[in-house]
């Protein structure tokens, strides 16, 4: 069976360089450990990332997450929300 990658379908971070009325133009992000931090997250005022480009999980790395298949997120789509000055996988589940 093949796996759908699944889609970044809002990103409430908007300080990110790839955030662009709330959604996430670069190709893919990776959600990283320990906690679900999407480590493609960038700080910055310069916008970034192609307008006709809407990201991907290419990557996650919190095995525990239900979504979670062999490192491949099996979530129907994410969001990114933020939680102090990171950005962090809004879908996540134990």
């Amino acid at each position: 069976m093949a796996l759908e990658i699944s889609d970044v379908i809002e990103c409430d971070v908007e300080e990110c360089v790839f955030n662009t009325d709330k959604k996430c133009h670069t190709m893919a992000i990776m959600v990283g450990g320990p906690d679900p931090l999407c480590d493609t997250y960038m700080s910055g005022s310069k916008k970034s990332g192609s307008g006709d480009l809407f990201a991907k999980v290419g990557t996650c790395k919190i095995g525990q997450c239900k979504y979670n298949s062999e490192y491949e997120c099996q979530a129907h789509g994410i969001t990114v929300v933020p939680k102090g000055s990171k950005a962090f996988c809004g879908t996540y589940e134990l």
